[in-house]
This record gives structure tokens, C-alpha cells and sequence, in this order.
């Protein structure tokens, strides 16, 4: 079962970044989510996924524009927030100061799978360079190369974080640096699939 959300009051600006985050980073601690399904497996978990944003969260919109999970023997995307509005989960970034403003407007690609424990398949890397992050860097004129895609860990401050944790406003949300997340591979998959892309 899906869910539909609506009324959509905020809309992004220029977008000039992808930005890709393990899921549970989405999670925030003083709230109830299952364990076992925050780390990779080959079982559908967006459906869950989407009903503790919407219902153990009361969350009008999703954290992120695309969701890539493993199912079965491959890796599944699923659309989240239209593209036209923001991620609630950046814009609290740049509100504590845990992101620079230039990143508030990005698309933002939640992967399920726990980098701190698990070292993925290559396909993942794969999956996400063919099918997301090269059509977009061709759609958006604003994202100008390969290097406007980030994996969240490289942009933001982690000084910064020891500072808002425990302040009485701040969601905690899971964030954990992640030790597996291969930057080689995603750069060989986008090179790779750049060059067969013929520009008009």
C-alpha cells in the first residue's frame, strides 16, 4: 500500500547538487521504527518506510525524491517527494547548520543500506548512475558535472553535529558516518555512463 502525499506548500529552487543518504539517516530517535528493516536486504521495505513518514512522523512530504532499495536479486527505485519541492530532512540540515545553504535545494536519494556495517554490491552503484543520477545531471542544466553528486558524509559537518545533539528542538535523527560507501564505484559508473550519452 502506497501513500499519497499532498498539499505541498514549499517548492525548491535551482537545483545544483544530488545528494545520496543511507535511509537511516531518516529515522529520528525519539521515535519508533523497526531495526531490521534500516539496513539492506532483498525484501520490499518501502511501503513501511512510508508509513512511519507519514504516520509515526506525521510528515506531509518524504525526506527524499527517489528510495533505492535490494529486491530479490536487484536493486529497485522508487519515487518519494515530487522533485518540484524540497526534503524536510535538508532543510533541517541547513537550519542547524549541519549543511551549507548551497546544498538546501538538491535532489536527494535515500539508499537503504546501513554503510557501517555492510559493504554493498557494485550494482548499487551501478543502478543509481544509469538509471538516476546521469538522466538527471543531463535534465537539470544546473548541475553541472559528475562532482555536483555527493554522498551526504563529505558534506556536512560533523563538528557541528556534536553541538545540536541534545538541543531540545533537534529531530536526533540516526546519522552515523558510513564506512563502506565506495565513492571509486560510484565515480567509475558515472563516468562510464556518461560517455555513452550523446550530447545534443
Amino acid at each position: 500500500m502506497g501513500y499519497e502525499i499532498r498539499n505541498f506548500e514549499r517548492k525548491r529552487g535551482s537545483t545544483k547538487h544530488i545528494i545520496i543518504v543511507p535511509a537511516h539517516f531518516f529515522i529520528e530517535k525519539n521515535s519508533f521504527f523497526n531495526s531490521r528493516d534500516t539496513i539492506g536486504s532483498s525484501k520490499y521495505t518501502w511501503g513501511k518506510w512510508q508509513r512511519y513518514f507519514y504516520l509515526e512522523l506525521v510528515k506531509w512530504e518524504m525526506p527524499c525524491h527517489f528510495f533505492v532499495e535490494q529486491l530479490g536479486n536487484d536493486y529497485g527505485i522508487f519515487v518519494g517527494n515530487p522533485e518540484y519541492t524540497p526534503s524536510y530532512f535538508l532543510l533541517d540540515m541547513v537550519k542547524y547548520r549541519l549543511m551549507d545553504f548551497d546544498y538546501v535545494n538538491s535532489i536527494v536519494i535515500g539508499v537503504l543500506e546501513d554503510f557501517t556495517i555492510d559493504i554493498p554490491e557494485r550494482r548499487l552503484y551501478e543502478m543509481m548512475a544509469s538509471r538516476i543520477l546521469v538522466p538527471k545531471i543531463l535534465e537539470y542544466k544546473t548541475i553541472k558535472d559528475n562532482y555536483s553528486v555527493h554522498f551526504i558524509d563529505d558534506i556536512l559537518n560533523w563538528e557541528r553535529l556534536k553541538e545540536v545533539e541534545g538541543m531540545r528542538d533537534y529531530p536526533e535523527y540516526d546519522i552515523r558516518r558510513s564506512k563502506y560507501f565506495s565513492k571509486t564505484d560510484l565515480e567509475l559508473y558515472l563516468k562510464k555512463f556518461n560517455k555513452r550519452v550523446r550530447r545534443i
